[in-house]
Order: C-alpha cells, then structure tokens, then sequence
C-alpha cells in the first residue's frame, strides 16, 4: 500500500510541476513578446 501512495505520488508531482511549467512559459513567452513590441 506505501509503495503505491509513493507511486502515486511521484507520478502526480512532475505533472503538476510541468503544467506549472507550461503555464508559466506561455505566460512568459507573452511577456517577453508585450516588451519586444513596446
């Protein structure tokens, strides 16, 4: 049963961690294309 909680677990960290990711970057890549136009 721990073994699976920590699998779970281990899975469910990185996806959040790379959905986090991408929203930032998008956000990012907006940014930096709002300051290359101003």
């Amino acid at each position: 049963m721990d073994k699976e909680a920590n699998g779970a677990k281990s899975v469910n960290v990185p996806f959040f961690l790379m959905k986090a990711l991408r929203f930032i970057n998008y956000r990012g890549f907006w940014l930096i294309l709002g300051n290359n136009k101003g």
